[in-house]
């Protein structure tokens, strides 16, 4: 069946008093609404005196409403370049297109909706760079065009709300902001808001750093160390580096090399994640171009396998807002369980049970009697994430029942 995407373009409703990051008065504030509510019905004031149609009755954003706690926002793959919208031309101004993003986040939210029959919120900025770049401050992101202004205000509007229902309905998130970068380097950067420097640094002054991080509310709430987040064994780098996606930080390569260009993180991270309070968290990923944004089929290929890693991680990191109860909650550190490869393996000092493997819709895959020691080669099965659940047959010798995340 095909999946049917729910698209809409938001107005702002935002209250007189409010100002966003980035706008710094109200009366900015009060002007870009306003044109973002003249160019829905397709028109803009030309002047005191006369309004005209305009093309700003286009959808430059577009947004896609979710049942899952997870956004996915990519600001810098648009292709529009009205003539209506004057070029951005300020000294800072970078312009340069992260080709092919949009089109990964669609496929990314295929990905996951097919394995989940859940779908993210998906916010995709449709202006080329040279008009809007939304992962800036309005003055820069629109240097002074009031028309680019009220889209950078629709977008982050909508990011705004997504944060706000999932908050609502889950109790906290991840938001995914999907780059490109056109580094030596052929892997993924993965941008906590914490510079290449001080990822370099040991795990131990690493840990000092969590406040400032665009994860602030997911170390808050797991009780691990920061540094344990960042690059351990299921981060989402090291998640990624096990589906075939080299990324840093991660466990496999914790840190940048002094010298090698990196993307920390931008306005949208520091905005829409946890840093500065909030349930909802943001990583910024900037995706290498060979073999990953070369093509339409790469995009795809590369969905299909940040989409494995993302739910591993969603998995062990929010498992209590993203399953069913019919699925069982990975703890993520099993002192019986694990795996090696394509195999699972029971430590020798636990005791013999039931090991099922359920699929991210709460199904029996598949269902494993293990001894202690034992080595078992998983069976070939559809490729993604599983949750393995061990289920001792003497509780009391075993210890406690466990799950961990399976990835395939």
């Amino acid at each position: 069946m095909s999946i049917l995407r729910r698209k809409m373009i938001v107005l702002l409703t935002i209250p007189p008093r409010k100002v966003w990051p980035g706008v710094h008065s109200v009366a900015q504030a009060l002007m870009i609404r306003a044109l973002t509510i003249l160019s829905f019905f397709g028109v803009v004031a030309a002047s005191s005196s006369a309004i005209v149609p305009s093309a700003m009755a286009q959808p430059f954003v577009e947004v896609e409403t979710g049942t899952y706690p997870l956004i996915l926002s990519a600001p810098h793959g648009g292709y529009l370049a009205p003539d209506s919208l004057a070029d951005r031309t300020c000294t800072a101004c970078v312009t340069v297109r992260d080709s092919r993003t949009q089109e990964w986040a669609r496929a990314l939210a295929d990905a996951i909706e097919t394995r989940t029959g859940k779908r993210p919120w998906v916010v995709i900025n449709l202006l080329d760079r040279v008009k809007l770049d939304a992962n800036r401050d309005v003055g820069e992101a629109a240097d002074g065009d009031p028309h680019a202004a009220a889209a950078w205000a629709t977008y982050h509007a909508a990011l705004d709300e997504a944060s706000e229902a999932v908050t609502s309905e889950f109790g906290g998130g991840l938001l995914l902001d999907l780059h490109g970068h056109g580094h030596s380097q052929p892997r993924f950067e993965l941008g906590y808001l914490l510079s290449a420097s001080r990822l370099r640094q040991s795990d131990a002054e690493l840990n000092q750093f969590a406040s400032l991080s665009s994860i602030r509310a997911l170390h808050h709430r797991s009780g691990e160390s920061f540094s344990t987040l960042v690059r351990g064994s299921e981060s989402f780098g090291q998640l990624l580096q096990l589906v075939g996606v080299a990324s840093t930080p991660s466990q496999a390569d914790p840190a940048p090399l002094s010298g090698q260009a990196f993307f920390s993180g931008g306005y949208i991270t520091a905005r829409h994640g946890s840093r500065d309070g909030g349930t909802v968290d943001a990583i910024q990923l900037e995706a290498h171009r060979p073999g990953a944004r070369d093509s339409q089929e790469n995009v795809v290929a590369l969905a299909e396998n940040v989409a494995d890693a993302t739910l591993a991680y969603m998995q062990r990191w929010y498992a209590d807002a993203t399953w069913s109860e019919r699925i069982p909650s990975s703890d993520g550190q099993s002192a019986c369980l694990s795996q090696r490869g394509d195999e699972l393996v029971l430590q020798g000092d636990c005791a013999s049970g039931q090991v099922t493997l359920y699929d991210m819709l709460g199904r029996r895959a598949i269902l494993l009697e293990m001894n202690p020691g034992q080595r078992t080669t998983l069976p070939v099965m559809a490729r993604g994430v599983y949750i393995a659940q061990y289920l001792p047959h003497n509780s009391a010798r075993s210890g406690r029942v466990s799950t961990i995340t399976v990835l395939l």
